[in-house]
């Protein structure tokens, strides 16, 4: 499959694993494999090729439980956004990793491939995840943690070829807000952290810390600079503990001249 037909069976397979119906009372149980689903899906309406794969959803109950009371997700919004048009993209980010990104129609969900060395992560630190964004202050219904929000992890399997493992994440920028600018913060000024103007004219859209070392102040109001430097201080640490590195802080600006009733795209405005 080419990565549009990847986009529109992974749709395919997410519709069909979000139909299962969550517990009430979802445990934190262990992390394992909860369930394996197969459909033939054809991938054009006008008889084009079709594909098997084998679709599975991993401890989706916990996913579905930090979903809806951390972060203020409900069931038919994610089951809509990711499943009533095929995901579209495919391509790799501007990061160094080869994972291959994908969107939902509406860009409230990126959908990000991930190597099996990975795993492993999710499967010894999901309890933990999910306590320290439930501990997190709260903005509106969604917790305040800088970590992303990872909301779903699934796997396919196409014939012949090896299995593919992809999370699902909560788009941190409003899909209807102009950014003027993005930043991938790592808190150092190194030669490297800096993306010249020649690259900026290519196309690159993330600057780094240099870049904004240069800008003016960023403002964010009285008493607000204290809650967002404990709760980075709060996600560094779970990071450090569970053996993470080279994270960085992904920062976006808009002018709220550009953003029509903030209030409505970010409860904390």
């Amino acid at each position: 499959p080419n990565p549009e037909d990847y986009g529109a069976c992974l749709s395919r397979g997410l519709g069909e694993a979000l139909r299962v119906v969550p517990t009430a009372e979802a445990e934190l149980k262990p992390f394992r494999y909860k369930e394996q689903l197969q459909w033939t899906l054809c991938s054009s309406e006008s008889g084009g090729p079709s594909f098997t794969f084998e679709f599975a959803a991993w401890a989706p109950d916990v996913f579905a439980k930090l979903r809806q009371d951390v972060l203020g997700i409900q069931l038919d919004e994610y089951r809509s956004s990711l499943s009533l048009r095929p995901l579209s993209g495919g391509k790799t980010g501007e990061g160094k990793s080869a994972s291959l990104f994908y969107f939902s129609w509406d860009c409230k969900f990126i959908v990000k491939t991930c190597f099996p060395n990975e795993m492993p992560f999710f499967k010894k630190c999901l309890k933990d995840y999910y306590t320290h964004l439930a501990g997190a202050d709260r903005i509106g219904s969604c917790t305040a943690s800088f970590l992303p929000r990872y909301v779903g992890l699934y796997s396919a399997k196409f014939e012949n070829q090896p299995v593919i493992h992809f999370v699902v994440m909560s788009n941190v920028f409003p899909p209807r807000v102009e950014l003027q600018e993005k930043y991938d913060l790592k808190g150092v000024l190194g030669k490297t952290r800096f993306v010249p103007q020649e690259e900026v004219d290519k196309g690159t859209k993330v600057l780094k810390d240099r870049n904004f070392a240069k800008r003016n102040k960023l403002a964010v109001g009285d008493g607000l600079c204290e809650r967002i430097e404990a709760q980075i201080e709060q996600d560094v640490t779970f990071l450090r503990q569970h053996d993470r590195m080279d994270y960085s802080l992904l920062l976006g600006i808009a002018s709220l001249n550009s953003v029509e009733e903030p209030s409505r795209i970010w409860p904390a405005a």
